[in-house]
């Protein structure tokens, strides 16, 4: 009886992680597909190496606010962007720099992401 129910207790526990995994696979794919939508991005231009400004601007956007309101770690977004967590923490800080000078363009993208969010 009570393997039963360290088998039940894995199991459940089992699921759980597997619904989280999905809620963080769903949250991520929505964030992206409003960047994409909202800027005329397409997924290769945002999962490449272009250092293009106003994709890098997208990058900067999707790091900050995956980590600060999706709350996912540094290594988990590099993950999925293909990078290191350390390049996540310098999008994040140039993220609050570009606001902090008020660069006009980030600043009008930021808007329009959070309207679309």
């Amino acid at each position: 009886m009570e393997n039963l129910k360290a088998d039940l207790s894995r199991l459940s526990e089992a699921l759980a992680l597997g619904y989280r995994k999905l809620n963080k696979d769903l949250y991520n794919e929505r964030c992206i597909e409003v960047v994409c939508d909202t800027f005329g991005v397409d997924l290769h231009q945002l999962f490449g190496r272009t250092r293009v400004r106003h994709i890098t601007y997208c990058r900067f956007i999707l790091f900050d606010y995956m980590y600060n309101y999706g709350k996912f770690t540094l290594q988990y977004i590099g993950s999925i962007f293909n990078r290191s967590h350390s390049m996540v923490m310098h999008g994040n800080k140039n993220h609050k720099d570009l606001l902090k000078v008020k660069d006009p363009i980030y600043l009008e993208m930021v808007e329009q992401f959070k309207v679309n969010i």
